[in-house]
This record gives C-alpha cells, sequence and structure tokens, in this order.
C-alpha cells in the first residue's frame, strides 16, 4: 500500500513540477483526471466541501505546531472525517491533506483546482483514507503537553458573559 501512495506522490509531485514550470502540455494525459466544470453540482459540492476540510485540517496542523493551539480540534477532525468519506463514496481518489499546500491551490475556483489537479477518479483499486492518521497525529501532538486546547464556543460564551456583566443593570436607569 505504502508503495502506491509513494508512486502517486511522486507522479503528482512531477505534475506540480511540469505546470509550475509552465509545460503542462507535456502532461500525460490521465483519463482519471477530470475537468472541475464536467462534474455534477453533486460532485461539485462534495469536492468543495472535501478542499474546505483538508485547508481547516492543514491550518489547525500548523497552528498546533507552529503556534501551541489547537482551535476546535474535534470539529475540524470530524469534518474532515465525514467529507473524506462523502469524497470517497462519490468516486473519488482521497489525498494526503499536505499535499494541499505542495500543489499551490489558493481559491476554490474552479480554474484554480483544475490547474492543482486534486480532482481524480478512483479506478476501483484500493485507497487509503487519512483521517484515522491524522486524528492519530493531532492526539500526538495534543499529548505532547506543548499545545494548549482552546474551544471557541467556549470563549464566545465566555466573552457573552463578560459582556453583559460589564452592561450597566437597566434598573439602577
Amino acid at each position: 500500500m505504502f508503495a502506491k501512495v509513494k508512486l502517486i506522490a511522486s507522479a503528482l509531485r512531477r505534475r506540480l513540477f511540469l505546470v509550475n514550470r509552465g509545460d503542462s502540455n507535456q502532461l500525460p494525459l490521465d483519463p482519471n483526471c477530470l475537468p472541475f466544470a464536467s462534474l455534477t453540482r453533486q460532485e461539485q459540492f462534495v469536492v468543495t466541501q472535501y478542499l474546505i476540510s483538508v485547508s481547516e485540517l492543514v491550518g489547525l496542523l500548523n497552528c498546533m505546531q507552529s503556534r501551541g493551539r489547537a482551535v476546535d480540534h474535534n470539529l475540524v477532525l470530524a469534518n474532515f472525517a465525514k467529507g473524506e468519506a462523502e469524497y470517497v463514496a462519490a468516486g473519488f481518489m482521497p489525498f494526503m491533506p499536505g499535499a494541499l499546500k505542495a500543489s499551490g491551490l489558493t481559491s476554490l475556483e474552479p480554474h484554480a483546482i483544475d490547474r492543482s489537479l486534486l480532482v481524480r477518479r478512483s479506478t476501483g483499486e484500493n485507497h487509503a483514507c487519512f483521517a484515522a492518521v491524522m486524528r492519530q497525529q493531532v492526539e500526538r501532538l495534543l499529548r505532547s503537553g506543548k499545545v494548549i486546547k482552546l474551544d471557541s464556543q467556549a470563549a464566545e460564551q465566555r466573552l457573552k458573559e463578560l459582556c453583559e456583566a460589564s452592561r450597566p443593570d437597566n434598573s439602577q436607569l
């Protein structure tokens, strides 16, 4: 299985190199690679949601590693697992979340998704899902003791309480 992942990663690296060099006409035509515009609206929605969840996960990992903060990690991991499951169920091959950053995908515009070559149809072979591995990586970072868990909902609630406490009582007016 790791040999297949390695093979796919090297092919993706080669494609990205050729695209960045401007030699996109030298890219081999891959029957599994479909333009975003040729997908159905449901498939486009699934692809977009998956890319958003991958982006959130990459942001979480970057925040944990660089700033030592984990904001809503359970929500991000749950969104990624759900997005990946829907993406695979729609017939697409999932990719390692780090590949999103390497691809240079900077927007969710159809031309950007097409240029990054991330939308690939599965050929029916076994494929790796990365949700469990990403959860293990986040949990390992949390166990290291160098990361502080933050919950945005708890922070919002505390902010509301502080705002309400700082308002003058209406009965005193």
